[in-house]
């Protein structure tokens, strides 16, 4: 699945917001078939899991992915959310996962 947002004029966590609320508003349209609304849900779903687990603090640093040139950055999704990238300007990034609440992975404090 591919998802286009917009990062003419914003970061691409305002983005991936704006579409998230364009998808919900399609979603609650009156008129949108059963398979309307299982494609829309799939989109949200993903948006959903790019919003609450992409740094974008690395993601705006490390690969300024904010007003480019590019009208737009393609969210590649594929079954594994977790394996999601971003296309812009024939240019791959994979965003930094945030580390989840439990995940036991050493730190410098934990460190021996």
């Amino acid at each position: 699945m591919k998802l286009t947002i917009d990062t003419r004029r914003h970061c691409i966590e305002t983005g991936a917001k704006k579409k998230y609320e364009r998808l919900l508003r399609q979603y609650f349209k009156p008129g949108c078939s059963e398979n309307e609304k299982h494609v829309l849900e799939q989109q949200i779903q993903a948006l959903i899991y790019f919003l609450e687990n992409a740094d974008f603090s690395d993601l705006r640093n490390q690969y300024h992915i904010s007003g480019q040139a590019a009208p737009s950055s393609v969210l590649v999704i594929p079954e594994a959310f977790e394996q999601m990238y971003i296309h812009l300007n024939h240019q791959v990034f994979y965003p930094v996962w945030k580390k989840k609440k439990g995940d036991l992975s050493l730190s410098k404090e934990n460190s021996f």
